[in-house]
């Protein structure tokens, strides 16, 4: 996904992340926003980023 703007595509959107990581849209909002009071694995978050 890194460098599909760059390559004249459309920009990442946090659907392809959860898509890319198999998670909720959700998901991916919270772990972006540091949300820490949400319990969101470690591996979890490892994939979203």
């Amino acid at each position: 996904m890194a460098g599909k703007e760059a390559q004249g595509g459309a920009r990442v959107t946090m659907k392809d992340v959860a898509l890319r990581a198999d998670v909720s849209q959700s998901t991916v909002s919270f772990v972006l926003n540091g949300l820490d009071d949400m319990r969101i694995s470690p591996e979890t978050r490892r994939r979203v980023l």
